[in-house]
């Protein structure tokens, strides 16, 4: 096997990579995608979308709400809001990758606040102890009336009191 000479090794490559044309091949900022953090509630990904999210930007699904918060546009909280659009616009187009979604222009509104997280917090707390008290799933049991639920806990009450007699 012959070796390349000296002179073929340090001879420079010539080619013209025409990084306007590429630019102007593959635009970006095509599409505008809006988040208004003083408006969007988290709690309303599911868990897969939760895991996606951490997945694709590289971050523990522990740290994403930390991200969520800060204000300051470092790489992992830019990536983890792309990530976040990219799961959400999934549900309208399930063929969208996340590469596509990184060439959007991505416009965030506002700050998350404490009182929105804690709102949400127990909202979601009233509708898990919906869900248990009347053995339906959290989406069905947020739908009950108050006398519907009143009667899903007699009944469970009634029944508790029966096991105890018998």
């Amino acid at each position: 096997m012959q070796k390349p000479s000296e002179t073929e090794q340090t001879r420079p490559t010539l080619e013209r990579i025409d990084l306007s044309a590429i630019a102007a091949e593959h635009p970006v900022n095509s599409r505008v995608a809006v988040l208004d953090l003083n408006t969007f509630d988290a709690s309303q990904l599911t868990v897969l979308e939760v895991l996606d999210m951490a997945d694709i930007a590289g971050v523990p699904p522990e740290e994403l709400g930390g991200l969520m918060e800060q204000g300051q546009p470092t790489v992992p909280r830019m990536r983890m809001l792309y990530a976040m659009a990219w799961c959400i616009a999934r549900r309208g187009d399930a063929s969208l990758t996340f590469d596509e979604v990184c060439t959007w222009k991505l416009e965030v509104i506002g700050e998350t606040t404490e009182a929105l997280t804690e709102r949400t917090a127990k909202r979601a707390k009233v509708i898990v102890g919906a869900a248990v008290v009347s053995g339906l799933p959290p989406v069905a049991a947020g739908q009950l009336t108050l006398a519907e639920l009143g009667v899903y806990n007699e009944r469970n009450r009634a029944a508790r009191r029966r096991r105890k007699a018998g």
